[in-house]
């Protein structure tokens, strides 16, 4: 049994305790806390306004709508329609930091405070970005102007400005600074000795007077604009700055703050960050300071590196560079300590999207470091933007990080999407979650739910990106059984630690980020990896029993390092201690250290440490114990750790030529917690081992939320194998645990089942209020959208199928389960047998156990079946604007779109086995 899974929350104290004790450490997880969890596990939701004129009442609705589907945290962000959207035409523009917009954020608050809600505010919506931002406040970009002079000669005339400046009524530039002129030999290679700093030399109005050197030169001006871009109208602000963004936060949080009572505050717990898309922050007034003070040295005769010139040579001008990024990101760094600094101030919890897509310009771990909720995103598919999976999961930095440091929740931006609109059902949008959850994430924030002004409109007033998901959508009324699968899934996934047997050093991460399952081409579907940086692996990371270890309790069996020549030198000198403490290190040799200031001396420091850990005559494969640890350079991942003794974590065998299940595993105490997820739509029959020994499987259904041993299974004293049967797009928790506590497994196999058809006719009744007939007659089942009659061929909402079917009291108590199987069906049913509800059928295959419903004789059944809103959108171009049943500000739907299968289609069947 591997008992170093089983560690407390605390490394130190577990080096100071014997193993036997750590085995000790009792799993919290809970079956009943399992099948209905309470409030801290419920997902959340971004709340978008869309910055026009609304109400109490529609804000009072929408929460009180939040409340009754059991979503738990509300992130306010009021951005607007965005996109190619115009603004609402309907509404007045409600502009953010007026007293109207205050009065009905503070309403917002004290109505999550009277219901339970968690309140939070989206401060950066892609950036910091607000009305009152001046453009010298704003984020700053570094320009350049470049003439070429020969000499001698008088140098007596006007320096012209870079591009892309404003130029003023007087003539002068808006809003633009100078930082130098410098003068220097017109070659492609200069010295810091050749350029001369002419600064001093410019006249007023901007003329330059000077005596030319004998020779061939260049002048390049450098200064520093407003870049000028923002979000909606608003320009961002200028985050390298503190004391800027202090008043920023003053003005929009702590103006709504001081408007509220004590107890009222206590509903607003967190401030947001969503993903940096503002630019890099590439110069302010202090740049030259911070960077003396971080780098060790003056930039200034290497400031023309930032404008092509190579300076020395190519390598100093690219360590030069490497410093400059380096301070940029130390910029970003501080942008988001100080926020999580002000958020503490009031009393909440700091929760950013620093790893985004867009961030290129910083160590994103690091970012992520000063959040108290470290999220990431991940889109929903769509076929017009971000339509690759890599492209679409963006949460395993911010998971990484979350581990790296210490923190338990792992929120995602959840289901985003450009181009569909109202087209996901729970189903298309489960294995999109699962995938996210294999990915880390352990808290869903449906991105998005915006808040309508109209209390009447259907689907409402909408922002343009997102899967919409609020009380306007079809199926809203019947999201409670999707929504508690989630609920489980986050409880399970948030108890005890993550579990990962491979890290891998990505540097500083600047311009890399990394996408979905990008590094399983290294290790293989059968191991799970996480993520460093420089920060964690200098400061928390050590040795114990030959694994990497954190002060948290997640241990990892290798470090991975890059595939890069250069390393800064005091992460080698830490990596040669791990590595004689027992470390085992996989990766290339490095030949230099990073950075400009003593590179020489640190070249040569390292290569004495470089030659200690992988020898001096460095071949393609490198396999070198040295002290207690191995280093080892030209073998794969899964081969170094099947060296090390170390097994699969878990690996399957199936007989399906496209099966792809991916995994997710975490400790807790002595219960071993996987979550395995299948990425196909076809169901997949296994046989998966898990590095387990000693103990019992069970298997832990978030659909319905039962428990069940497992009860076929092979321990063979290194790993248990079991058999299993993952549904299309199908998902379950496998746990192991030391003692026998579920009932036994019921396995139902339909091949030796009876089989009862459910045939027509079918009464079906649509809502009148929607176009459909109020009762029609079904004498085959047949997708709606093939229908003659316009009424239910363009109809979208819930109709109700009605029929009865006999079963004798012998077939009722001789069965151990009787399912109803809907067959095909669009998109979501409720099933009531005999005036009794059993839940929804939201994923496949659409079935029910229903056999506690049941009676002797004659059966009543009822199916409440919901599509989507495309076939109104578009049977309402048809129809004159004043007859259109539905109001929206989205006008993707035309006459020649086509039509989406809706209904029940079937067949209707049910299945039962006799004892």
């Amino acid at each position: 049994m591997r008992i170093f899974l089983a560690v407390g929350i605390a490394i130190a104290s577990i080096l100071s305790s014997s193993s036997q004790n750590i085995s000790k450490v009792v799993s919290s997880v809970d079956e009943d806390a399992f099948s209905s969890p309470d409030s801290t596990y419920h997902s959340g939701v971004w709340w978008w306004w869309l910055r026009c004129q609304t109400s109490k009442e529609a804000i009072t609705r929408d929460l009180e709508e939040m409340k009754a589907q059991k979503i738990q945290r509300v992130i306010h962000s009021d951005f607007g329609v965005s996109g190619d959207k115009p603004r609402l035409d309907e509404y007045d523009y409600l502009e953010i930091g007026t007293e109207k917009w205050y009065e009905l954020v503070r309403h917002s608050i004290r109505e999550c405070h009277r219901l339970g809600l968690d309140f939070g505010m989206c401060i950066e919506g892609g950036g910091p970005a607000a009305p009152w931002v001046t453009p010298d406040e704003g984020l700053q970009k570094l320009v350049f102007a470049e003439i070429k002079v020969e000499g001698p000669t008088e140098f007596n005339t006007l320096l012209p400005y870079p591009p892309d400046i404003k130029i003023g009524e007087v003539g002068m530039p808006v809003f633009y600074h100078d930082i130098s002129i410098m003068l220097m030999p017109d070659k492609k290679v200069v010295t810091t000795k050749e350029i001369r700093d002419i600064s001093t030399q410019l006249r007023q109005h901007g003329k330059l007077d000077m005596d030319v050197p004998d020779g061939k030169w260049k002048i390049i001006r450098m200064g520093y604009k407003p870049t000028y871009k923002g979000w909606d109208v608003n320009s961002h602000l200028d985050i390298s700055r503190t004391g800027v963004y202090s008043a920023y936060y003053k003005k929009y949080i702590g103006n709504i703050l001081e408007g509220l009572t004590k107890d009222e505050r206590k509903a607003v717990k967190i401030i947001e960050s969503d993903s940096y898309e503002g630019g890099m922050a590439e110069w302010n007034v202090k740049f030259i300071d911070s960077f003396r003070h971080l780098r060790g040295y003056d930039p200034a005769p290497y400031l023309p590196v930032l404008a092509g010139q190579t300076i020395g040579s190519k390598e100093i001008s690219e360590r030069f560079m490497y410093d400059y990024k380096q301070t940029v990101s130390y910029l970003f760094e501080e942008h988001y300590r100080y926020m999580q600094e002000m958020a503490h101030s009031d009393g909440m919890l700091s929760m950013y999207e620093a790893s985004g897509p867009h961030q290129h310009w910083a160590d994103a771990l690091l970012l992520q470091k000063y959040a108290d909720l470290p999220m990431g995103e991940f889109w929903a598919p769509a076929k017009t933007h971000r339509t690759t999976l890599e492209t679409r999961f963006l949460a395993k930095e911010a998971a990484s990080a979350a581990h790296i440091y210490g923190k338990r929740i792992v929120p995602a931006e959840s289901f985003t999407s450009i181009g569909p609109q109202w087209e996901e059902s729970p189903y298309t949008l489960k294995s999109t979650a699962d995938r996210a959850f294999c990915d880390g994430v352990n808290q869903i924030y449906f991105h998005t739910f915006s808040q309508s002004p109209s209390l009447t409109a259907k689907p409402g007033y909408v922002y343009y990106a997102g899967s919409h998901f609020n009380q306007n959508i079809t199926w809203w009324e019947y999201a409670y059984d999707w929504l508690s699968y989630l609920t489980r899934c986050q409880y399970m996934l948030q108890q005890g630690l993550p579990f990962a047997d491979v890290c891998f050093y990505y540097g500083d991460g600047i311009g890399n980020r990394k996408h979905y399952r990008q590094e399983v081409c290294l290790t293989g579907k059968s191991f799970l990896y996480d993520y460093t940086n420089s920060d964690a692996l200098l400061e928390r990371m050590s040795v114990y029993d030959g694994k990497v270890v954190l002060p948290d309790g997640v241990s990892y069996n290798v470090l991975v390092l890059p595939d890069k020549n250069s390393i800064p030198l005091e992460v080698l000198e830490k990596i040669r201690d791990m590595v004689k403490q027992g470390a085992t290190i996989i990766g290339q040799k490095p030949e230099k250290s990073t950075g400009l200031m003593d590179y020489r001396t640190n070249d040569r420091r390292l290569k004495i440490i470089a030659d200690e850990l992988w020898g001096k005559d460095t071949g393609a494969v490198v396999d070198r114990k040295v002290g207690k640890g191995r280093v080892v350079l030209g073998k794969s991942i899964p081969e170094v750790l099947a060296d090390n003794n170390v097994l699969p974590d878990m690996e399957y065998k199936s007989g399906c030529d496209s099966s792809d299940i991916d995994f997710i595993h975490r400790t807790d105490g002595d219960t071993e917690i996987y979550f395995l997820a299948n990425l196909i739509e076809q169901t997949d029959s296994v046989k998966a081992t898990f590095r387990i020994t000693g103990k019992y499987p069970q298997l832990w259904d978030a659909t319905d939320g039962n428990v069940s041993d497992i009860t076929e299974f092979v321990d063979d004293g290194k790993r248990i194998s079991i058999p299993l049967c993952l549904a299309p797009f199908g998902s379950m928790f496998v746990i192991f645990r030391d003692n026998k506590t579920g009932k036994a497994a019921e396995v139902f196999d339909f091949k030796s089942a009876r089989v009862y058809n459910i045939t027509a006719p079918w009464e079906v009744s649509f809502d009148k209020e929607w176009g459909g007939p109020e009762h029609v007659i079904f004498d085959k089942l047949v997708p709606w959208n093939e229908s003659k009659e316009d009424g239910i061929k363009y109809y979208s909402g819930t109709a109700v199928y009605r029929t009865r079917f006999k079963l004798s009291s012998i077939q009722c108590s001789k069965t151990s389960n009787i399912y109803l199987d809907l067959g095909e069906m669009y998109n979501i049913a409720e099933v009531w047998v005999n005036g009794k509800n059993l839940g929804t059928c939201w994923k496949k295959p659409y079935r029910k156990d229903i056999k506690r419903a049941m009676v002797d004789g004659e059966n009543v059944l009822e199916l409440r079946v919901t599509n989507l809103w495309p076939n109104r959108l578009i049977g309402d171009q048809f129809l004159p604007k004043a007859e259109r049943f539905t109001e929206t500000n989205i006008t993707k739907f035309t006459k020649d779109s086509p039509l989406r299968t809706s209904g029940l289609v079937g067949p209707v069947r049910l299945y039962y086995e006799e004892y």
